[in-house]
């Protein structure tokens, strides 16, 4: 509309625009042309119409005739001095299009941003109590339709949505408000067709208008409506104010003197504000408090400074004011002071006994400010200070140690009057002079470091020299800390002084005792790495000893297999009575003999601390019973009547080392039956005597009708490789161990042994055993087999043995019964044959030349396919102990010592066979022979593997016990939940076909099971790691390792609970 327009009706449209603007004519290409300016521009810039016409037609071009560019408008800055005072504004400049989108007209509008400088200005003045206010926008400028679809913005408006111009048009306006302003603002404009009818030519309006930041800003809108000739609003000409500034200054000077409020009230001093005049018109709560009298108004606001003066004075609550003096002169000085307020504060006094600080400044206006500060607490800490320098003083003058009071620069200020007892000096001839004077020059540089130090505020003691006032120099110790202030300074060190010389003395002759205990430390270094030395020789003999021993045991005990091998199988060949006889002393020779090598073997086993006692449920009368049968025979050849007395009240089953307890009878009645010529000998179980802790102690007796000892045999019969008679060991044999091994399995059993004996009158021997109360029943034992029957089905084995002699008698042993044996001398020939397959079972012996049992074995495991899997058992002749965990962890499936238990390995051998035709009768005859032996490497669920493996290796567990200390209970406990864990990994790989996973959970639970003696869960769990067993028969053997893991946790809780 202002670009069409008659010129004449532009003065009247653009007065209604409350904004200082003008129109110029840019219709023509050459210079611009001024048209009309409203009354406020006029104002602003001072302007007649030839100034008006000056400042359009003199524009250098970039302000005015540079903005006929249609693509929208422009400001730029310029400034007026109509009353001489130079007034700068921003001029937005708008082009006004004609119908052929032509820049007809510009339309200039004027902001004064002098007053906004000057605001701004006053705004920063109040920064420092209030909040700022926020500078200023720019106008925004628009055109939109009725319906607020936006036509045009300027850059402004742009700015402040985040957009550019050009996005914005044709959009809606009324979207970018808030949510609660856009139905209001659609509604104003949309309800008004044409122009008049007694609207307003101007709509103003506020809202809301959200940026993209989020952030809410207000504007102030002034909506001229544009209309064609007929009158009707083709649109909106709108110029928006940002008032969100003034809005927020308006909110933060409430907020402020709320704030300033707060404040005042929240001090703690009293504070007051006296305007110019002299009427209190600001005051908190500590103010009313510390001025009493203002209770005599209704409301202390408004009242004069003298008013509350001589309300003070009638009721008496100035007990300043001194009664005799005139009154109004008393007033007219106070209130001088007050209206000039002196530099310094003063203090005033109140009938409680309180003490204010009174501090009076006048303000720039007139006004006085008056903060009172109670200082009742400072004057009553001075109070008490003067006491306390009083009481200081008596004490430091009645003290024996020497009290001194140093200045800074330690002069002396104070000195108590027992320095004259101790130095010599009066304290007259001390105080005002340096304490260094008085110093042992060694002793400065100490004095002065420590001087440094507590001035610098950290607490110190010293000990140095000071000098007599005959010239002596005495030790004195000094404890001092600083002081923050003393009446004759700024600061300074209190120092108590006492005399230490004969200290210092006692100190140099403690100091010298510890350089000669130093120096004899050194040696005793020296020593404890001679006696270190010592011990690891000692231990290295030790080791040899071991080495030893283990090697003897397998060159003694290979022989004899041999020996008592052939025994056994002359047995079962036809013989004649005479043959027999001498077969069967032949064997009673290799037993002696075994007996012999064990009682030496057990013997070093004690000495090297290796004894392992177990602790199992057994039949006390049936152990006994064994003893005596065994021990039958031998004493009906000599005439000897052998019996045994235990009482009805005995306990059945007790809880202990069966084992170690027949081994101790087995002794004392074999030595009775041995030494006594005729008569008889009595085993009798004297005492059962029930203790704490569910224990027994049991008394056995050993009685003998035979030769006797003298006091002086008795003595030393306990005693290692010693007899009663040196002339024993001639007549009877045996190498004097066996005592000594009875005295120590005894003493291992929490016991005692000793003996009764006189030449002639035969001997008692005693012995006492705790033993643990055990109320559960033993199962029925089944008879053993002197020699085991024939296999129930047809083996091949594979022996690998070294020597001929065993080799030989091995293989015909197996043979015998049934079985299929090929034989070869060494682990490498064992792995070559294992290579070939076809073996159901491999007997290795672990020490053989070329390769040893336990290197084949782990080389055997090594193999591919079938033959990796095949079972392997040790014959060994080495039964030191550790070593059965070693050769096991080498991948042995059992392990049996020399000479063999055939009944165990006959066992073992049916375990596989029975698999076997079980494998068979499933109709699996025509399967390879790799399937059948691998179905035969696992006995069926709740047996072992190749052998009735015990659940628990109880030496194993007391290796561990003795290893890892006070830690073995926590690795107890933490064993149950370790195992199922990786019995759960187990059994969830092997479900999902993951052989990796499962060799590896196989592996890791075989190593748990090894760590805790677990020797069948061990075994099974060996068999899994190899991947290649078919799907049932690795379902088979995972039932069987559930079963023993089981069976294992309950048999390890049982033996942790009895112990």
């Amino acid at each position: 509309m202002l670009a069409t327009c008659a010129e004449n009706e532009l003065p009247g449209i653009i007065e209604t625009i409350g904004a200082p603007t003008f129109i110029v004519d840019a219709s023509r290409s050459g210079p611009l042309r001024p048209l009309c300016m409203n009354r406020l521009f006029r104002t602003m810039s001072g302007f007649s119409d030839a100034a008006f016409r000056d400042f359009v037609e003199r524009d250098p071009g970039e302000r005015l005739h540079g903005r006929r560019d249609p693509d929208g408008p422009v400001e730029f800055d310029h400034q007026f001095a109509p009353d001489g005072r130079p007034r700068r504004v921003r001029i937005g400049v708008v082009p006004l299009m004609d119908s052929q989108g032509r820049a007809a007209r510009l339309m200039g509008t004027a902001t004064d941003v002098t007053v906004r400088r000057t605001a701004g200005e006053e705004l920063a003045r109040l920064a420092e109590l209030y909040r700022g206010v926020l500078d200023e926008q720019h106008d925004l400028i628009s055109r939109f339709l009725p319906d607020t679809t936006l036509t045009y913005v300027n850059d402004a408006y742009a700015r402040m949505l985040g957009r550019a111009p050009d996005s914005l048009v044709g959009s809606r306006f009324a979207d970018t408000l808030a949510a609660s302003d856009r139905e209001r603002v659609v509604a104003l404009f949309g309800s008004r067709t044409a122009v008049g009818d007694g609207d307003p030519p101007v709509l103003v309006n506020e809202n809301a208008v959200v940026t993209p930041s989020g952030e809410q800003r207000w504007i102030r809108w002034r909506n001229v409506a544009l209309a064609d000739r007929d009158g009707r609003i083709e649109g909106y000409q709108s110029v928006g104010s940002d008032v969100t500034d003034c809005k927020l200054a308006q909110e933060g000077m409430r907020t402020a003197q709320q704030s300033l409020r707060d404040v005042i009230d929240s001090i703690s001093e009293g504070f007051a504000l006296y305007d110019a005049d002299d009427r209190l018109v600001l005051y908190n709560d500590n103010f009313v408090k510390a001025t009493p009298q203002l209770a005599a108004f209704d409301s202390p606001a408004g009242v004069t400074f003298e008013e509350i003066l001589r309300a003070g004075l009638d009721r008496r609550e100035i007990p300043d004011a001194d009664p005799v003096t005139d009154r109004e002169a008393w007033v007219a000085e106070r209130l001088a002071a007050h209206r000039f307020p002196p530099d310094a504060p003063t203090e005033r006094r109140l009938p409680d006994g309180r003490h204010f600080r009174v501090s009076e400044r006048r303000t720039r206006d007139g006004g006085i400010v008056c903060i009172l500060t109670d200082i009742t607490p400072l004057r009553e800490q001075e109070a008490r200070v003067r006491e306390s320098e009083q009481r200081f003083r008596l004490l430091a003058d009645s003290a024996t140690d020497i009290i001194c009071l140093h200045a800074p620069d330690t002069t002396i200020l104070y000195v108590s009057p027992s320095c004259e007892k101790q130095l010599g000096h009066a304290p007259a001839d001390m105080v005002g002079r340096r304490l260094g004077e008085f110093v042992h020059g060694a002793d400065l540089p100490l004095i002065e470091r420590k001087h440094a130090e507590m001035m610098a505020g950290l607490p110190g003691s010293a000990v140095f020299r000071l000098r007599h006032s005959d010239g002596r120099w005495l030790w004195f110790e000094s404890v001092a800390g600083r002081l923050e202030g003393t009446p004759e300074g700024d600061g300074g060190l209190l120092t108590a002084m006492r005399e230490v010389s004969e200290r210092a003395r006692y100190e140099q002759e403690l100091r010298e005792a510890s350089d000669r205990l130093a120096a004899q430390a050194v040696e005793l270094r020296k020593l404890a790495i001679d006696l270190d030395a010592a011990r690891r020789v000692a231990e290295q003999a030790s080791d040899a000893k071991s080495q030893f021993l283990a090697m003897m045991s397998h060159e003694l005990r290979t022989p004899m297999t041999g020996v008592m091998g052939m025994v056994d199988l002359l047995m079962g060949t036809p013989l004649s009575g005479e043959q027999r006889g001498y077969v069967q002393t032949l064997g009673a020779s290799a037993g002696i003999l075994l007996t012999i090598l064990d009682d030496v073997l057990d013997f070093s086993k004690i000495e090297a601390g290796q004894l392992q006692m177990e602790t199992i449920a057994f039949d006390l009368r049936r152990t006994v019973a064994d003893v005596i049968q065994l021990f039958a025979g031998r004493a009906a050849e000599k005439r000897v009547r052998l019996t045994a007395d235990i009482p009805a009240g005995a306990p059945s089953v007790v809880c202990g080392d069966p084992t170690r307890l027949r081994q101790v009878l087995f002794n004392l009645v074999g030595n009775a039956i041995k030494f006594t010529a005729a008569g008889s000998v009595k085993v009798r179980l004297a005492d059962a005597r029930d203790e704490e802790g569910e224990r027994v102690l049991l008394r056995f007796e050993v009685t003998d009708s035979g030769m006797g000892m003298t006091e002086e045999q008795r003595s030393r019969l306990f005693e290692a490789f010693v007899q009663a008679d040196t002339t024993t060991t001639r007549r009877f044999g045996g190498t004097g161990l066996g005592l000594a091994i009875c005295k120590r399995l005894v003493e291992a059993m929490d016991g005692e042994i000793g003996v009764s004996s006189a030449p002639g009158k035969g001997s008692l021997f005693h012995f006492t055993v705790r033993l643990g109360r055990c109320r559960a029943e033993l199962p029925p034992t089944e008879p053993e087999r002197a020699v085991p029957a024939a296999a129930a089905r047809r083996a091949r084995v594979l022996l690998a043995e070294d020597n001929e002699v065993n080799r030989l008698m091995v293989v015909r042993m197996l043979e015998r019964l049934g079985h299929r044996v090929d034989a070869v001398e060494d682990g490498r020939a064992a792995v070559e044959a294992a290579r070939r397959g076809g073996y159901d079972l491999i007997l290795m012996d672990m020490q053989m030349p070329v390769l040893d049992g336990a290197s084949a074995t782990r080389e055997i495991r090594a193999l591919p396919g079938p033959a990796g899997r095949i079972p392997i058992a040790a014959l060994t002749a080495d039964v030191v102990s550790g070593n059965r965990e070693r050769y096991l962890q080498a991948g042995l499936d059992g392990y049996f010592t020399k000479p063999i238990d055939w009944n165990a390995l006959a066992g073992a051998i049916a375990a596989l066979t029975c698999a076997d035709a079980a494998a068979d009768e499933a109709g699996e005859s025509g399967a390879a022979a790799e399937g059948s032996r691998a179905g035969a490497s696992a006995p069926d669920p709740g047996t072992d593997l190749l052998v009735e493996l015990p659940l628990i290796d109880a030496g194993r567990l007391d290796e561990l016990r003795a290893a890892v200390g006070d830690s073995y209970a926590m690795m107890v406990e933490m064993f149950p939940e370790s195992a199922r864990e990786e019995m759960a990994a187990l059994r969830a790989a092997l479900a999902s076909g993951d052989t990796g996973s499962s060799r590896r959970a196989a592996h890791s639970l075989k190593g748990v099971a090894a760590s805790f003696g677990a020797t069948r869960v061990q075994a099974i769990a060996h068999l899994l790691e190899d991947t290649g067993h078919p799907p049932d028969e690795a379902a088979r053997l995972l039932a069987c390792l559930e079963s023993a893991l089981e069976d294992t946790l309950e048999s390890l809780a049982s033996a942790e609970t009895a112990a």
